[in-house]
């Protein structure tokens, strides 16, 4: 025996608009019908007003023999970037408030590759040279005692930007000058106990060290020598 499912008010509302937005998708896709003239020759003619970005394009893959799918592939062949490219700018063209986002997935693509396309960003090579040059101003900015929250201003570009810079080419951690130590006071007591004549051996019974240490330490404070009877 079947159980009955009852459904919730939110759910029936979900399913009615998924219809009626499938309704909506299918009647657009009647209204546009194109034409392959019987002259291959031709150009394709729109039956009527194209509605969407995806018709345009579509339609004018036929226009120039291709389909759209083709056209959206990840295959870099000179003939077909010589279509893909023009197609993007038309596109962008005929539909102007198109998101650079929304353009990119229309064909499959990166919106810094759209960016590319649209002739909003240089070429790799240069943008390759502009990005080696910053990362060298960066460095002999670092090495000259420069924050990286100072370098940031000066190159004009965030403080992640500078972090990931110095992570990306493992700049040297700069050393810190250390200020002068002085002698403690067992090191001290160590030295007048040697210049009174002891050996590094009773020194080192009277302040309860190990040789070693105190041979260590002379070498270290450059005890004068003790002048041989």
């Amino acid at each position: 025996m079947n159980a009955h499912v009852s459904i919730t008010p939110t759910q029936a509302s979900l399913i009615a608009a998924h219809k009626a937005r499938q309704a909506r998708f299918a009647a657009a896709a009647r209204k546009v019908a194109v034409r392959r003239p019987a002259n291959t020759n031709e150009p394709v003619k729109l039956e009527r007003q194209i509605l969407t970005p995806v018709d345009f394009i579509k339609a004018k893959c036929a226009e120039r023999g291709i389909t759209y799918e083709h056209l959206i592939s990840r295959e870099k062949t000179d003939e077909l970037v010589s279509i893909r490219n023009p197609l993007v700018k038309e596109t962008k063209e005929m539909f102007p408030k198109l998101s650079l986002t929304t353009l990119g997935r229309l064909f499959n693509r990166e919106h810094t590759t759209i960016l590319y396309i649209l002739g909003h960003l240089p070429g790799k090579r240069e943008n390759m040279a502009l990005m080696a040059e910053r990362d060298r101003q960066a460095k002999a900015l670092y090495l000259d005692g420069k924050t990286l929250d100072a370098i940031a201003i000066e190159l004009n570009v965030c403080l992640s930007t500078v972090k990931a810079i110095k992570r990306r080419c493992k700049w040297d951690v700069r050393a810190k000058p250390k200020p002068p130590r002085s002698e403690k006071p067992h090191e001290r007591r160590a030295r007048e106990l040697y210049a009174s004549g002891m050996s590094l051996r009773a020194v080192s019974d009277q302040l309860g060290m190990d040789k070693e240490s105190i041979r260590r330490m002379r070498i270290r404070w450059n005890w004068p020598e003790r002048s041989k009877a």
